[in-house]
């Protein structure tokens, strides 16, 4: 209903076209080329909303966009050509992964953190953006830098999970909490890839698809523009987005029986192993876990108030069965496409001692026991609450009583106005075109 629905519809299919384009392209000049299109749809589709705090976060994504460029131009001058090799370097591969976790959404308060938790058009257009950062992360991650582990990576991720974890228990809006609870999320993978190895390059090629699944059904169905306002609920589908929504946020958390468990397994089993060598590890290891669950909590109050509409429930059902499915099936061979990304990539066979890859397969009969188990659980307690029943509540975040305003909260009180003018005269956004005038030209 909102005017500005096909300025987001348009922006999200071109920057979608352009992340196809990079996903699928060993060229550097093709990835230079469509590189500020995510971005620069993002931008145009956040103006149709004529509010400037719909802009907040185009700036990180410039910035982004720039250190991606200076990524690229390093690998080519290693390589000496335009296709991407493994003789790229450990910068050029690390300038790439730093812009994908940006454009990802793995790093709290920039990039498309801040959009995604707009209210305005440019919001949707957060969904591509996530998969652009990947695309960037895996081409960094998996061609570029050597398969050897890198410390600083993993820990930095492993931070940003746990700052993320905390960010969703303290968000006051759906829209706060499904930002943190996705971010937490991309660090996982983030995580994975700077464990390096095997395993940890299997991790997360696992852990790509279904966090953009689980994110993209999270942002549908728990992602309100008014939250504040009382949304009648339509013939009875409430429950069903919600029940999608929860499988949705336990993917995300990495809980079973989500999409995002197997990947999360192995990204933390491998950390315990890399823990036995190097015992800072064990910290990543907690950092991961503590954020996950932190992220996991501050998602309650998400699923107590969602209300969908017939088609969002009905889709995101769609994207709940598929997220089950992928984490009810062994990795090895529920998930099978990585065999023939080992072939083209080269990436060294899976460690036989991680397990999954000796499980059987799980036939169609025990996925129907595994499935009657839990209709049985939820029959019971719908019984017991006799029905279903649209409560019409809030959102109620899970925050404490705030402090005595201290020293601390005073600077920021006497920084604030000066903060707010800044942002009023579009400083930023100003800042932003230059940026990605430069990257074109460029």
């Amino acid at each position: 209903p909102e005017r500005w629905g096909p300025s987001a519809m348009a922006g999200l299919a071109v920057a979608t076209s352009a992340v196809v384009a990079s996903a699928f392209s060993r060229s550097l000049a093709v990835q230079a080329v469509v590189l500020p299109l995510p971005t620069l749809a993002a931008a145009v589709a956040a103006v149709a909303g004529r509010d400037r705090g719909d802009l907040r976060g185009i700036l990180g994504l410039a910035a982004a966009d720039g250190v991606a460029l200076l990524g690229l131009s390093v690998v080519f001058t290693r390589v000496g050509h335009t296709l991407v090799g493994p003789e790229g370097g450990v910068l050029g591969g690390g300038l790439l992964m730093i812009a994908g976790a940006i454009k990802a959404g793995a790093v709290p308060g920039v990039g498309t953190w801040l959009l995604a938790a707009t209210d305005g058009p440019g919001a949707p257009v957060s969904m591509a953006l996530r998969g652009q950062g990947l695309a960037l992360a895996l081409l960094g991650g998996l061609v570029v830098v050597p398969g050897e582990p890198h410390a600083v990576t993993a820990a930095m991720a492993g931070g940003a999970v746990l700052v993320s974890g905390a960010a969703a228990l303290a968000a006051t809006t759906g829209r706060d909490v499904v930002t943190a609870l996705s971010g937490a999320a991309a660090g996982v993978v983030f995580a994975a890839l700077g464990l390096g190895g095997a395993v940890g390059t299997r991790a997360a090629l696992v852990l790509t698809p279904p966090f953009l699944l689980a994110a993209g059904a999270a942002f549908t169905l728990g992602w309100n523009r008014r939250e504040e306002v009382d949304v009648e609920s339509r013939s009875g589908w409430r429950w069903l987005g919600a029940a999608a929504l929860a499988l949705a946020v336990l993917s995300l958390a990495g809980l079973p029986p989500g999409g995002g468990f197997p990947g999360t397994w192995l990204t933390l089993s491998l950390v315990g192993a890399r823990a036995a060598s190097a015992a800072p590890y064990y910290l990543v290891a907690g950092a991961i876990a503590l954020g996950l669950v932190s992220a996991a909590l501050g998602a309650v109050p998400l699923l107590r108030a969602s209300w969908a509409r017939t088609w969002p429930a009905i889709l995101g059902s769609v994207v709940a069965v598929a997220l089950l499915y992928a984490g009810l099936a062994p990795v090895r061979l529920g998930i099978g496409w990585w065999v023939r990304i080992e072939r083209d990539l080269g990436v060294p066979v899976v460690l036989a001692a991680s397990g999954p890859p000796d499980l059987p397969p799980l036939g169609a009969v025990n996925l129907a026991l595994v499935l009657t188990e839990a209709v049985i659980l939820v029959g019971a307690v719908v019984a017991l609450a006799r029905g279903f029943r649209d409560v019409r509540v809030p959102f109620v975040a899970m925050t404490w009583p705030r402090p005595t305003p201290g020293f601390g909260r005073r600077i920021v009180s006497a920084v604030r106005p000066a903060t707010e003018r800044a942002r009023r005269a579009s400083v930023g956004v100003a800042t932003a075109v230059v940026l990605e005038a430069g990257a074109i030209v460029l």
